[in-house]
């Protein structure tokens, strides 16, 4: 989920606390671009990158499907590596809520990429 998503479904505040919250800069969609590799530099084939990037976009699909709660948690955890603890000190929720919510996030994206699987 991008900052410009976050701003809309949330709000300008919402993505500026968890900016602070994270003691990370806001990041634009065009600052994003310019820094994230490029396929190309793994040395895959055409067919390769175009099927990870399918797979990519299906997953980033099935993500923005989740509920917020859980999209929080499991970006939090899987894209920022945060710990559990951190996440539950981060969003201000119980510790046992937190890995409640991320389990649920995994098996939602399970169902949602069940498809995907070869």
């Amino acid at each position: 989920m991008n900052i410009e998503a976050l701003e809309r479904e949330h709000g300008e505040q919402v993505v500026e606390h968890l900016s602070q919250a994270l003691h990370m800069p806001v990041v634009t969609p065009d600052e994003m671009s310019a820094t994230a590799p490029q396929l190309g530099d793994r040395h895959e084939s055409p067919l390769q990158e175009l099927e990870a990037r399918e797979l990519g976009g299906a997953i980033e699909h099935a993500i923005a499907r989740l509920r917020p709660e859980y999209r929080t948690c499991i970006l939090l955890r899987h894209v920022e590596g945060h710990s559990y603890e951190d996440i539950a000190r981060i969003l201000d929720l119980p510790l046992g809520t937190v890995k409640t919510y991320i389990h649920r996030a995994r098996n939602e994206l399970r169902g949602y990429l069940e498809d995907r699987r070869e």
